[in-house]
């Protein structure tokens, strides 16, 4: 006997759910199992199919779980936001429940487009058959009862993905990782429930073998306990703090600064099930008790490095210190962060002495910047000092003399601040790029959303230009300016009132930080949204603005430059025979000049002008890291990526 049943999502529900990342939903996968009092878990990548025999066609989650009823399956899966779990705590058998607003089944569709269930339940001791099937458009959901049991049927459920998304075919095509990433986000669950299995394809995850070393350290503020367990990997990379509630539900995990690769911290609390329950574990970072806790954990971290045997030599940091290349100052005020990264850099330091000694050979200057690059890894990402390391190791002796040189006219700080800025900036002009000159252009709209990008990003104009206005009529744009001259006051004239020009809006105007000469430098930008060809409409519209602007006896010829720029996808002919009738691409007119320019020639100015920079840093900017970079920026900005 079939039903079928409209769920009350959206589409809008589907595509966010959708957006979710691999792991994590299968990570919900497995927490719905456990959450079903499930004891055998086995994950099974079916690659039977498969044109490399590594990446799964269909992937099964079997589980020997209480089942689903079927009088409960549309209850169950029809309300968004609303389970069974909703009104309790706890399982049957006692285990504390990780979700209870029935959403997470539904990040199943950010690993497969096709998804069905079958699941066998235990209703007044007689066992029952279901299956649950998706419809295409995943709106509804059709319920087969009673179904007939063979032999093999036990209680339990088996999730089917199938029509694999790209993301899930690449993230499942690595076993390994997949399996390190079930370590760290069940290990401390599985711990404490040593009778549960989970396995990968009928084999068992041994936690305990990837542990290197663990420790539990305890602490309480404010009527709750905390209880802190910090495990260093043998092989796998974390960083990572985990929060969890009472019973070792993860409800969030993050990246922590201090938090070396090796290292995973479970950090569990019953304060955590208040926050879930009040839907606040997200605002954690915001919470006043937050920096005891954060105090907690860097103290726990320096008693795990010592009670582990990952001692400090005191003889060595001494030498330093007596050496002049400690990367402290002997008096930091009283200031904990420091205070905390030094400990940490004396265990650092210490155990790569015992490792090598390919610095504390080296000659002083080589030895104080590799110590301050330590430093800045410690205090800044901890996660990438073996990168740093390789890369002082890699330098010539000369190499690492000029940068101990460099360092004596710049400081470190700054260097990394301007580094950080041309990257910055050789990202933008492909970024720019790609809005301009991919399909994406068509989906761009100027005045929202191509112009306030720009307005971030007003170098690509001239190092030398300041924001002055964006999108106010040029009235106001030229009562604006005076005001920035500090030196004419701007009213209309009763002619000037009755000038339709001064109540047309150009998109940017810049002006010059400083005098060039005896004169303000000023920058007046009309944009046209990437899919416009330049025509006489255009190139009349800015010689509008410049003429109404130079006739204004307000501002002085002798102390102001203007320079206009219009700039659109290309020119149409009839512009293209004006310009060669005229100056080119300028109009020069008493104080002023128009510029006619195209996307394509700004991008490849302001790529000639780095081009030094390219050649001689060797910065990576793939096309992949591109689109991630704008997609954050977009996202950041009109709240949605751009690229899908």
């Amino acid at each position: 006997m079939s039903t079928v049943f409209e769920t009350k999502l959206t589409k809008e529900h589907i595509e966010r759910s959708s957006k979710t990342k691999p792991e994590k939903a299968l990570f919900e996968i497995v927490w719905n199992s456990l959450d079903a009092d499930s004891f055998n878990i086995d994950i099974i990548f079916d690659t039977s199919l498969s044109t490399d025999n590594n990446t799964p066609t269909r992937i099964f989650v079997v589980d020997d779980g209480e089942g689903i009823p079927y009088n409960n399956i549309e209850e169950e899966l029809k309300d968004y936001g609303i389970s069974k779990k909703t009104k309790k705590n706890k399982s049957p058998k006692g285990r504390m429940y990780h979700g209870k607003l029935g959403e997470g089944r539904y990040t199943y569709f950010s690993i497969g487009r096709n998804i069905s269930w079958v699941t066998v339940a235990k209703v007044n001791d007689i066992l029952e058959k279901s299956t649950i099937v998706f419809s295409d458009d995943r709106l509804n959901v059709t319920i087969d009862k009673n179904q007939e049991l063979d032999e093999n049927d036990k209680q339990g459920t088996t999730v089917l993905l199938e029509n694999l998304t790209e993301n899930a075919k690449i993230y499942f095509s690595n076993i390994e990782k997949v399996k390190e990433d079930l370590i760290k986000e069940f290990a401390p669950y599985l711990k404490g429930y040593s009778d549960i299995k989970l396995s990968i394809n009928g084999t068992r995850i041994d936690f305990q073998s990837a542990i290197d070393c663990e420790n539990k350290y305890e602490y309480k503020l404010n009527d709750f306990n905390y209880s802190l367990t910090i495990i260093k990997w043998k092989e796998i990379k974390s960083g990572q703090l985990f929060i969890l509630g009472d019973g070792n539900v993860v409800y969030q995990y993050q990246n922590y600064e201090n938090a070396l690769k090796s290292y995973s911290l479970y950090l569990m609390s019953e304060y955590f099930d208040v926050l879930k329950l009040e839907n606040e574990i997200e605002l954690i970072d915001l919470k006043e008790e937050w920096q005891s806790i954060k105090d907690f954990i860097n103290k726990s971290l320096l008693s795990f490095v010592d009670d582990n045997n990952v001692k400090v030599n005191n003889d060595f940091i001494n030498e330093l210190k007596e050496d002049d290349v400690y990367p402290f100052d002997e008096n930091n005020n009283g200031n904990k962060e420091i205070e905390f990264s030094k400990q940490i850099f004396d265990v650092v330091a210490s155990s790569i002495n015992r490792v090598t000694t390919k610095i504390s050979t080296a000659n002083k200057e080589s030895r104080k910047l590799t110590y301050r690059l330590i430093r800045q890894a410690i205090e800044n990402e901890p996660t990438n000092l073996n990168k740093i390391l390789t890369e002082v190791f890699s330098l010539t002796d000369e190499q690492q003399k000029e940068f101990a040189d460099l360092l004596k006219d710049i400081s470190l700080s700054s260097m990394i601040t301007t580094m950080k800025e041309v990257r910055s900036r050789l990202y933008f002009i492909e970024e720019l790029s790609k809005i301009v000159y991919s399909d994406i252009s068509k989906r761009v709209k100027e005045r929202t959303q191509l112009q306030p990008l720009l307005e971030n990003h007003l170098w690509i104009f001239g190092d030398q230009y300041a924001f002055g206005t964006s999108d106010i009529s040029l009235r106001n744009v030229l009562k604006k300016y005076s005001s920035h001259l500090g030196e004419v006051t701007f009213e209309l004239t009763e002619e000037q009132k009755n000038n339709s020009n001064y109540n047309k809006i150009p998109d940017l105007v810049l002006w010059c930080k400083q005098r060039i000469g005896q004169k303000y430098e000023n920058l007046v930008i009309e944009l046209k949204a990437p899919s416009v060809v330049l025509g006489f409409k255009e190139i009349n519209q800015i010689k509008g603005y410049r003429d109404t602007i130079i006739e204004d006896s307000s501002f002085s010829k002798d102390k102001n430059q203007w320079r206009f720029i219009l700039i659109g996808q290309s020119l149409d002919k009839h512009a293209e025979n004006e310009l060669k009738s005229d100056a080119g691409k300028h109009f020069p007119v008493d104080n002023s000049t128009i510029e006619i320019m195209t996307w394509g020639e700004l991008l490849d100015n302001n790529r000639l002008r780095y081009e030094f920079y390219v050649e001689n840093t060797k910065i990576n900017i793939t096309d992949k890291k591109v689109d991630e970079s704008l997609n954050k920026k977009w996202e950041s900005m009109f709240g949605e990526k751009i690229i899908q």
